[in-house]
């Protein structure tokens, strides 16, 4: 893995063969002055028509994106690609993204050319500049935590263990990952949960069903504010299941901690915390056990 330097480096001097964004992508970095945001340039997303789409300049945490337009952008029939191409990328992200802490995605535009068609002078690209940087950094505020870029899992890793708690939004790439969190040391763990009989709590790190599809006979959905997921199966090979299991999960107030299993239209692989999850019944036309968010955090150093 290479490092955050070796990355930052990378991201800032990927060729494009265009001047002004070269120069434009390095001072807004230079600006912003805190390695704590952390960015991507040529920004792969997938829209929902299959498409793939890059974004100049993105910044995840807080969701906003860089559009860096050359004397081309201005004439009206590139306008409008421009505005669909926007909304398709605005679309794509925000139908895949699950528990950011930052919902709405924010694209911003620069311009190299002023009014008359002419190139803008440093002075003006530097004013269009700051104003992108006072945005970025007045989008912390909708954090409920400050911004922190631990490139390295290790190191994200050890900040939540830091911290004393898993928030809902915290990500890792492996359930073996996640078991370290509790104490427990694997070498590997493929299966999609972790039953921790001393604490009578189940980690659990489904992978959704979005169009109705099963994954290894398993189908689990979830609502639109992520509160409930309904678990469910085929009915092959067992995987299915019934009220009974509802009952008893009731009965002993069984708990599941979450770790969703997703791609999203960036491209990228998570298993993202959503919370702390006790079953709430049973859904008859579903034929699915219902499972209902009882916390968005758990703490690690005690009760939950």
């Amino acid at each position: 893995m290479s490092s955050k330097t070796e990355y930052i480096v990378r991201s800032l001097s990927r060729g494009t063969n265009k001047k002004y964004e070269t120069y434009i992508i390095n001072a807004i970095w230079n600006k912003l002055n805190d390695s704590n945001f952390e960015f991507s340039t040529q920004q792969y997303v997938k829209d929902n028509d299959g498409h793939t789409r890059y974004i100049d300049m993105y910044f995840p945490q807080v969701k906003v994106a860089v559009e860096i337009d050359e004397c081309y952008h201005s004439n009206q029939c590139q306008s409008e690609k421009d505005n669909k191409r926007t909304d398709a990328i605005k679309t794509a992200i925000l139908d895949s993204v699950i528990a950011d802490k930052v919902s709405e995605i924010t694209f911003r535009r620069i311009q190299i050319f002023n009014q008359l068609g002419e190139n803008k002078n440093t002075d003006e690209l530097n004013s269009d500049i700051e104003e992108l940087i006072t945005l970025i950094k007045s989008k912390t505020s909708e954090l409920e935590i400050a911004p922190k870029w631990d490139y390295d899992e290790d190191k994200r890793t050890n900040t939540i263990i830091s911290r004393g708690y898993l928030i809902r939004g915290d990500y890792f790439s492996t359930m073996k990952n996640i078991l370290c969190f509790f104490g427990k040391k694997v070498k590997c763990w493929r299966k999609s949960a972790y039953y921790m009989k001393e604490k009578e709590m189940m980690i659990w790190s489904p992978t959704l069903s979005l169009d109705g599809s099963n994954r290894d006979e398993w189908i689990n959905t979830i609502n639109d504010d992520l509160s409930i997921i309904y678990e469910s199966g085929t009915g092959v090979n067992g995987k299915e299941k019934k009220e009974s299991d509802a009952l008893w999960d009731i009965e002993h107030k069984t708990k599941r901690i979450i770790f969703l299993k997703y791609k999203d239209a960036l491209g990228k692989r998570y298993r993202k915390f959503l919370g702390v999850y006790m079953c709430d019944g049973y859904d008859t036309i579903k034929k699915a056990e219902v499972w209902k968010m009882w916390s968005d955090r758990y703490n690690l150093k005690g009760k939950i």
